[in-house]
């Protein structure tokens, strides 16, 4: 059955209830009958029968009457600018997905019978569930991967991203409105985030089936060995280890720090009881330059289950030649503390701080300079004098005892009205920032931190200044810089228009549990300072080591001339492995960068060259990493059916076993009984709908050939 409705903005015609037609426009509709009108009205007074054509028929008359009618009708309802809907709206079977971590993790920590079994069993259950549901297969360990009839489930993933895997199947069936996922697994994972917070976010129920062995074994465990990845020449590494052993009881262990054959330190353990932990930092002399390979091991117990999670090896680069950063202030302030605490975490800067007195003077070697609200009320100009004919990099920090006018003298490169008034203000990243790419984390990190003090007035700034971070006023982002950087005069030169970031790192503490965040952005500002663009146009990144599980990859930049990035260079990188083998690898260009991807490489000791052509110019880099023997999901010892069962519960689902696996299809089938209904939208604006004006046009030509042809003019 047909319904029309009209109302005074849409027209609609519906059929049943899977069907909709409807026209609408920004205009009432209700005008589209006075179109009608002035159509027939017009049309009428082209072609009254007695007055103006007497010879023609009735049927002539009323045939190029309607002809014209509609022709005017139709012109002017399309000034309204109607759009015709259609909604066409579909039943489609619920869809499933299905995702397998088949991460090595789960092989060894299940019985092989059991592990077989279940491997038919999933693949049985899809084609149970076929009839009534639509079903997408994945297969994951860092990330998911479709799984079709004739794959083979190997069981062989070297990592596990639960968060990750999720995340991306998600976001590939988000729009067919998928109604449930179906992980089997054993928990453990060993990269990405909780996935709690992921099954909480995706809105479906999230089922689980617990695959792998809960039940504990006698095991010592090397949990984690955190260290930084470089260190200062004659300065100490700090080495913090944590292990964990279970189902050991008054028995004693050995915790070694080798270096080659080199035992740099050795140590008793006593396991008091059955589920002991160890924690302990310890300190290690860097007395030789570049990288540095340590293996941090425990004594084997003859009746462990799992020896390779009793050793680990890590690479850390020591080096050699120190950046310093000369910090000069009028005085203590939590900020200075908080940003020389930052830059510690980097081994390749040393910060010295001198405080602005009348007989101070600066050190003779200084490879940037951090001036502290200076100029101050009072208070010489003498050593911020010699800060400027040095020509080094240097950051102008503005605070409350910054007097302005004073500054504006300096001839900086920004110009400040002289004000009392300072106001809170909170920061926005910048997203056409090019000078360096600060962390993805920073887009939303910053709506969480507290407001800086800044000075409220307008500000000019110079035309090659880049703004990092602007300033947001109660809610109202602004184009006044909060830290900009860039080249005055040809010298590198940031500002930083406010106090109180030692706030910025205690909220990254509270947040994150370390200042990371904060700390990498300021030391990646302190590096483009730090940097000289004009000798270095090939710029490498790449990792002190990378694992024979993991492919590992370098990237680069080529800067031309004006230094900004190029995509037409040709890259390449050859590697030479301590045996003497030799390697060949070519760049491929995305999203601003060269990539490297060298693939899964042979553990050892590697020197690379590096070389990108541009032009006439070529550019070389050399430098050296190390591949380890290492495979985390060897680490496991347990199941984590705890993480399972989390899931589930905060997702509204259920978590079978080996033992009720097969419930799973009824449980299903009950909670989806109903079919999906998807609706099918398409919009057409009618004026652009040529089918509609070739009718118009094929209209008035009829038109005007019959007027010709019965000798109307």
């Amino acid at each position: 059955m047909i319904y029309l409705h009209l109302f005074f903005d849409k027209f609609v015609v519906q059929h049943k209830k899977d069907r909709k037609l409807t026209l609408h426009t920004d205009i009432p509709l209700i005008l589209a009958l006075f179109c009608i009108a002035f159509g027939v009205a017009m049309s009428y007074l082209l072609y009254r029968r007695k007055s103006n054509h007497p010879d023609l028929t009735y049927w002539q008359w009323l045939l190029l009457f309607i002809l014209r009618a509609i022709v005017i009708s139709t012109a002017s309802i399309l000034l309204l600018s109607p759009v015709l809907e259609w909604i066409n709206t579909k039943t489609r079977k619920p869809l499933l997905a299905l995702a397998l971590d088949h991460s090595s993790s789960v092989k060894y920590l299940s019985d092989t019978t059991k592990l077989n079994e279940f491997s038919a069993q999933w693949k049985q259950m899809q084609q149970k569930l076929q009839n009534q549901f639509e079903i997408e297969s994945f297969v994951f360990d860092q990330e998911p991967t479709l799984l079709s009839e004739n794959s083979e489930i190997k069981f062989d993933g070297n990592h596990s991203n639960y968060t990750n895997s999720m995340a991306i199947i998600d976001a590939q069936l988000k729009q067919r409105d998928i109604s449930a996922l179906i992980i089997a697994g054993d928990g453990v994972y060993n990269q990405g985030s909780n996935p709690i917070y992921q099954a909480e976010r995706v809105g479906y129920p999230v089922y689980t089936v617990a695959l792998g062995d809960t039940t504990r074994y006698p095991d010592q465990e090397l949990v984690s060995v955190k260290y930084p990845k470089e260190v200062a020449l004659k300065g100490r590494l700090p080495l913090e280890v944590s292990c964990h052993f279970q189902q050991y009881e008054n028995q004693q262990t050995i915790l070694k720090i080798t270096k080659g054959k080199q035992i740099l330190h050795q140590e008793n353990i006593d396991i008091i009881n059955s589920d002991q932990y160890f924690h302990k930092t310890f300190f290690l002399e860097s007395d030789s330059a570049g990288l540095q390979r340590l293996n941090i091991s425990i004594e084997n117990q003859v009746d462990e289950n799992n020896i390779a999670n009793n050793q680990r090896n890590i690479v850390y680069r020591v080096i050699k030649d120190q950046k310093k950063i000369i910090v000069v202030a009028p005085g203590p302030h939590p900020d200075l503390g908080k940003f020389r605490a930052l830059l510690a975490q980097n081994p390749n800067y040393e910060t010295q701080l001198v405080w602005n007195t009348p007989n101070a003077t600066l050190p003779k070697e200084a490879n940037l300079y951090l001036v502290y609200q200076l100029p101050a009320q009072g208070m010489s100009n003498h050593l911020i004098n010699q800060i400027q004919k040095s020509k080094r990099p240097v950051i102008y920090w503005i605070g409350r005892n910054s007097d302005l006018n004073r500054f504006n003298q300096l001839n900086t490169g920004i110009t400040m009205t002289s004000t009392d008034l300072w106001e809170e203000v909170t920061p926005v990243l910048n997203p056409d920032f090019k000078l360096f790419s600060p962390s993805n984390y920073w887009n939303s990190f910053t709506e969480q931190l507290p407001p800086l003090v800044s000075p409220m007035t307008p500000m000019e700034v110079n035309s090659n200044l880049s703004v990092l971070l602007s300033q947001k006023i109660k809610d109202v982002a602004t184009d006044q810089p909060l830290i900009a950087t860039g080249m005055v005069k040809g010298r590198k030169q940031a500002y930083i228009f406010g106090e109180g970031i030692w706030r910025w790192s205690m909220r990254d503490i509270q947040m994150n549990g370390n200042n990371n965040i904060t700390g990498k952005l300021f030391n990646q500002l302190i590096n483009y300072l730090l940097t000289d663009n004009r000798k270095q146009k090939f710029i490498l990144k790449y990792e002190n080591s990378g694992y024979t599980s993991a492919p590992y990859q370098m990237t680069a930049q080529v800067l031309n001339a004006n230094l900004q990035p190029v995509n037409e260079a040709l890259v390449n990188v050859d590697l030479t492995h301590e045996n003497g083998a030799t390697y060949n690898f070519q760049a491929s260009y995305n999203q601003n960068q060269y990539l490297i991807n060298t693939g899964n490489l042979p553990e050892g000791k590697y020197t690379f060259k590096a070389g990108a052509s541009f032009g006439d110019i070529n550019y070389s880099r050399k430098g050296e990493f190390v591949i380890l023997k290492q495979n985390p999901e060897q680490n496991a010892t347990i199941a984590n059916h705890n993480l399972l069962l989390r899931i589930v519960d905060i997702s509204g689902a259920k978590m079978f076993t080996y033992d009720n696996v097969n419930e799973l299809p009824k449980e299903l089938k009950n909670k989806f009984k109903e079919q999906r209904k998807q609706k099918i939208t398409q919009n057409i604006w009618l004026p652009e709908l040529k089918l509609l004006a070739f009718l118009l046009l094929i209209m008035l030509s009829l038109e005007w050939f019959l007027r010709k042809y019965w000798g109307i003019f």
